[in-house]
């Protein structure tokens, strides 16, 4: 049974007000996109964000559709697991991982969006912590958290970026880390193939499922679910994966 204190064990005695890498990693966006350490450092960023992902009749769908989908991709988890959720932006999914009666630790680069995210989640238990981290450089003991939860975010990564994020995630949990990726749609594939028959264009390929398991792996993870939001009309797959029982330098020299 895990208490409070293993919630602040897992900081290890970090200062949550600093963070020591000024994100190197994450200032490397996919190509034409403002760097993502750079992007939500704006108030009115991330203000605008949180209308949209929590208030708007679209937000509060698809807040629905993905908290309906985490109840099957963590049913039959431990519920006072010790939960990261990085980046947590304005605390999106943090109300429902504290009603499921995990131990959250919420995470963001963003002071801004952490700002929100404090007034966002209620009612906020004393033990909560909010610590503004650089998800390529975890300030967390190895192993010292049960799960790592990572959503909206590694597709606004190029791989080099997505791997150094996805190792620190197996150095720090003790047992399961779950992402959300972004994979071709089958309607999105056909439209693609047409217009290269039409045209002779080749566009930026897409990752398929084959290639997230693959990715993984080279950071010490092991897929073991798939979970699709749709798996005709949408790109987004939630993925289980569990840590694998080897030398992480392995994955770092990948």
């Amino acid at each position: 049974m895990h208490g409070a204190s293993d919630t602040c064990q897992a900081l290890g005695g970090v200062e949550t007000s600093v963070v020591k890498h000024v994100a190197p990693c994450l200032g490397q966006g996919v190509a034409g996109r403002c760097p993502v350490a750079v992007r939500y450092q704006d108030t009115d960023v991330a203000e605008a964000y949180d209308r949209q992902r929590f208030h708007s009749p679209r937000g509060r769908y698809n807040n629905w559709r993905l908290r309906r989908l985490l109840n099957k991709v963590l049913e039959g988890l431990s519920p006072s697991s010790v939960v990261l959720d990085i980046p947590c932006g304005t605390g999106r999914i943090d109300n429902w991982l504290l009603n499921a009666s995990f131990r959250v630790i919420a995470a963001d680069i963003s002071m801004e969006m952490l700002a929100v995210a404090r007034r966002e989640v209620r009612p906020m238990p004393w033990w909560l912590g909010f610590l503004r981290a650089d998800a390529g450089h975890l300030p967390f003991r190895s192993r010292s958290v049960d799960g790592v939860l990572c959503i909206r975010f590694l597709h606004l990564l190029d791989q080099q970026a997505r791997l150094r994020c996805l190792n620190e995630m197996a150095r720090v949990t003790r047992q399961w880390v779950v992402v959300e990726y972004r994979i071709e749609r089958p309607v999105k594939a056909a439209k693609r193939a047409l217009i290269r028959w039409l045209t002779g264009r080749t566009g930026r390929k897409k990752m398929m499922v084959s290639g997230i398991a693959d990715e993984l792996s080279k950071c010490g993870l092991l897929a073991d679910r798939y979970y699709f939001v749709s798996r005709w009309f949408s790109g987004s797959v939630l993925v289980m994966a569990h840590r694998q029982e080897r030398s992480l330098s392995q994955g770092l020299r990948a």
